[in-house]
């Protein structure tokens, strides 16, 4: 899946200075698609996850109050971030009422400049939500092809290091069951890059690196 964190990474996003002003503790969200804040409702017809893009035409952005409400409307429709185009016109400045808001909520602001066009965005963030996509149903169909099938170990160690992963050291499998702290588990396992994972039925089943469970950056609560 594709977190803030991963789409702020992107060239494309450091070549037109991409700038992160306020909630940096979201950069674990998740993006699910981009879209365009044209309306101050938008949290009306928004699914969750939006890599949410404003330029401020017609929101009157340069009232702090307005900003406000659009950074409440974000939190309550569950976007994943907000990216703001400065323009002297429409949103000169992220007022600093506005940054401590979004810094409560854990809700990622950046700001662009205005010359950077829409369609060139929107193509970015949504070609690399496909691929981290594809990826991770690649990834879970090797791990079943490496638990349930009679692979070739050359075949699977090309494929796992194509996308970064280095099975040739010893691992080690664990599986939970979907219950009580699921959703923590796969927060931490989507960001740690060393760990290969698959849900299968009730269960989740973890390739780690060897070592010793005491040593595991998990909450001792799992065990």
């Amino acid at each position: 899946m594709a977190t803030v964190e991963d789409i702020m990474n992107l060239d494309f996003f450091k070549h037109n200075h991409l700038e992160l002003v306020a909630g940096e503790q979201g950069l674990y969200r998740i993006v699910t698609r981009p879209n365009i804040a044209q309306l101050m409702n938008f949290s009306d017809w928004m699914g969750g996850g939006e890599f949410l893009l404003i330029n401020g035409v017609g929101l009157g952005l340069d009232q702090k109050e307005n900003m406000l409400q659009v950074i409440e409307n974000a939190n309550k429709a569950n976007a994943a971030c907000i990216a703001f185009e400065i323009s002297q016109t429409f949103i000169p400045k992220i007022p600093q009422e506005a940054i401590d808001l979004a810094n409560q909520y854990q809700l990622p602001i950046f700001t662009l400049s205005w010359d950077v066009p829409f369609g060139p965005i929107l193509n970015t963030v949504y070609d690399f939500i496909v691929r981290e996509e594809r990826k991770e149903s690649t990834i879970m169909d090797i791990m079943r092809n490496i638990l349930f099938a009679n692979v070739n170990p050359g075949q699977i160690l090309q494929q796992t290091d194509y996308y970064g992963y280095d099975l040739r050291s010893p691992h080690q499998c664990l599986v939970f069951q979907k219950e009580g702290g699921y959703e923590a588990l796969k927060k931490h396992f989507r960001e740690d890059k060393r760990i290969l994972y698959l849900e299968q039925n009730e269960h989740l089943i973890v390739f780690y690196p060897y070592c010793e469970k005491k040593q595991l950056k998990i909450s001792c609560e799992v065990f």
